[in-house]
């Protein structure tokens, strides 16, 4: 079997977040199980922003690692002029790729099908094209934390329209030197189902490193440093109140509203802590709303501390060990490392469950049960029927324009109907400015008494086994995720796949995608 003599992680950025991490770890699992004993490790990527602490942290661990910038990589949405210039430029970007491996490379590229550079995608898929015509042993590691197919239909759309003209239509390659990762169970068997071999699909969730913590700053120099920034920024700090962090970026799938409702459920409301700011474009209207009404009304919540402290003046295990409680409430996630991080701590966990992720965490012995599905909300009978015209707009339109077929955009509507049928509805089902005007009421007693009527245990903490943590270390820790990752090399160098029938896998997975919980109007903008 063809052994990789050097491996090229590709990804559009090294900023602080969840595939950066993702990627930190799984370099680190390889590591310590002895893969880079013999192997370049290389690291391109579009932006110079976080290269030099990635590269000290790995260089800590006692890895070496050659990192490439290339603002080709970087996010974009830059429509070409012509089909012709898009292609001779993606050439050019495949030609330069396959320059950055070794003579047997696995160019492991982290969701390359998301929309965020077309150019990206485009060259990664010319560069497979032309790594098996001339009969190369480079292999492509697809890895997909999101899909642009769900609840990212303006990445979609990007893809769609790269050129003037036109764009991409179909963007995930079946070729033998190509393979796909996905984060959790659930995206695996929707790739089946839209055409990928089940033999080129590898499950590989994120790894999760051991946790040792222990405390090197006390709460109170943390909270020295946490009052410091939020007087700084306008944020209210009242360093007494329990503490509910929430190790996320300020983004709209995170439905950071919502944790106000759920502290507001409790007897002695919290401090809100919300580690990252916005780190795009089309999420910094969202994140600036939220911030705005954090402080129009003085609510005691700081957000976007992380890049200034986390890592610099005190640490992330600092920071979860300083706090009373983990939240989340997000409504789409990858891999979902919030529901662990915290739990592997020692610290409870409160918030929205997402059962398609948490399934994968049954075995470690996750509580899913001890979460909230939804959050219900009281909602009028004229704002509902306005949402169900909405909701069944947007289908309509979007699911012409994308080439639905009439079923689909069918259901989708149906779906919406029964979602607004009651009086109280999921909060995650509003659009930001129905969620900004409940929070408005919050001050009524009367709506706070009806919030813990309709949601009686939301902020009660899930309760983990006394082993979790031991769990899952067997179920996700590095050596697992080496095994893992080894496995898929393996498998990737090791086998010649069957033909497949590959027409149309984007469209095949939009169409199950195509469903309001994947399209709420906080992310989807009906």
């Amino acid at each position: 079997m063809p052994i990789p003599d050097t491996l090229v992680i590709i990804h559009y950025h090294l900023l602080p977040g969840g595939v950066c991490s993702a990627i930190k770890n799984s370099v680190f699992a390889l590591s310590r199980s002895g893969w880079f004993a013999h192997r370049t490790l290389r690291v391109l990527t579009g932006r110079t922003d976080g290269v030099a602490e990635f590269a000290e942290y790995l260089n800590r661990m006692g890895i070496q690692v050659e990192v490439e910038v290339d603002a080709r990589l970087d996010y974009s949405n830059r429509v070409w002029s012509e089909r012709d210039d898009f292609w001779d430029d993606a050439s050019a970007l495949a030609t330069w790729l396959l320059q950055q491996g070794g003579e047997t490379s696995l160019f492991w590229t982290h969701n390359p099908t998301l929309g965020k550079n077309g150019l990206l995608t485009a060259g990664l898929m010319l560069a497979g094209q032309q790594a098996e015509a001339a009969s190369s042993q480079h292999r492509f590691l697809y890895h997909i934390h999101d899909f642009a197919e769900c609840g990212r239909l303006w990445n979609l759309m990007n893809l769609r329209g790269c050129w003037g003209s036109g764009g991409l239509e179909d963007f995930y390659p079946v070729a033998n030197n190509v393979g796909y990762a996905v984060l959790n169970s659930a995206d695996s068997l929707r790739l089946a189902q839209a055409g990928i071999p089940k033999d080129r699909i590898f499950h590989l969730p994120n790894a999760v490193a051991s946790i040792r913590a222990q405390k090197k700053k006390s709460k109170d120099s943390i909270a020295v440093e946490l009052q410091r920034y939020a007087h700084n920024r306008g944020y209210r700090f009242e360093p007494e109140r329990q503490w509910w962090t929430l190790p996320i970026r300020l983004i709209r799938r995170k439905n950071v509203v919502e944790a106000l409702l759920l502290a507001a459920t409790t007897d002695d409301p919290p401090q809100l802590l919300v580690t990252l700011d916005a780190n795009s474009e089309p999420e910094r209207p969202y994140a600036e709303a939220v911030k705005d009404l954090f402080r129009r009304h003085n609510h005691a919540a700081v957000v976007g501390f992380g890049h200034e402290l986390v890592g610099s003046v005190f640490g992330f295990d600092d920071l979860l060990l300083a706090s009373d409680v983990v939240v989340t409430t997000s409504l789409l996630e990858g891999f979902g490392f919030t529901f662990l991080e915290g739990a592997n701590r020692g610290i409870p966990l409160v918030g929205r469950n997402l059962n398609e992720l948490t399934s994968d965490f049954a075995a470690a012995g996750f509580p899913g049960d001890s979460l909230y599905e939804q959050f219900l909300v009281p909602v009028d009978r004229e704002t509902r029927e306005e949402m169900i015209t909405r909701g069944r707009q947007f289908a309509q339109k979007q699911g012409q324009l994308l080439g639905l077929n009439n079923s689909t955009i069918e259901r989708f509507g149906d779906e919406v109907e029964v979602i607004f049928s009651d009086d109280a509805v999921d909060f995650g089902f509003l659009e930001l400015n129905q969620q900004l005007g409940l929070i408005d009421l919050l001050r009524e007693n009367a709506l706070v008494q009806e919030l813990r009527s309709l949601n009686p245990a939301a902020a009660e903490p899930a309760i983990f086994p006394h082993d979790f943590n031991e769990r899952v270390e067997e179920q996700f820790g590095l050596q697992a995720h080496a095994t893992k990752v080894a496995a898929a090399i393996e498998g990737l160098f090791g086998q010649t796949f069957e033909e497949a029938n590959t027409e149309k896998i984007s469209k095949k997975l939009l169409d199950l995608y195509f469903l309001p919980k994947f399209h709420r109007p906080l992310i989807g903008g009906w």
